[in-house]
C-alpha cells in the first residue's frame, strides 16, 4: 500500500474524524445538542484546511478526487458505526418537525 493512502488517506481521514467526533462530546456538555453541529462544523473545517494545506501533498486531480471520497466515506461509515449503532440517539432531537406529503 502506497504512502499517500496510508497517510493521507486513512491517517488523516480517520484522525479529522475522530477530532470532531471527539469535539462533540465536549460541545455536548457546553452548548445544547440541536445546535452542535455549528460549533463543531467550523473548527473542523479549519482543522481540515490546515491539514490539507501543511500535510496532504496531492499531484494530481485524481489523487484529490479520491482523497474526498475516502474521507467522506471514512466519516460516513464511522459515523454510522460509533454514532448511530453505538449511541442510538434519539430521532427527532431538533426542533423541526419533518413531514412527507405524497
Amino acid at each position: 500500500m502506497s504512502s499517500f493512502i496510508k497517510r493521507d488517506v486513512l491517517g488523516w481521514g480517520f484522525s479529522l474524524w475522530l477530532a470532531g467526533y471527539l469535539l462533540g462530546f465536549v460541545f455536548y456538555a457546553l452548548v445544547p445538542p440541536a445546535l452542535i453541529g455549528w460549533f463543531v462544523m467550523p473548527i473542523g473545517i479549519g482543522l481540515t484546511c490546515v491539514v490539507l494545506w501543511k500535510w496532504c501533498r496531492v499531484d494530481s486531480i485524481g489523487k484529490s478526487i479520491l482523497l474526498g471520497i475516502a474521507w467522506s466515506a471514512i466519516a460516513i461509515v464511522c459515523d454510522y458505526l460509533l454514532i448511530v449503532k453505538l449511541l442510538s440517539p434519539p430521532m427527532g432531537t431538533t426542533n423541526s418537525t419533518f413531514t412527507c406529503t405524497i
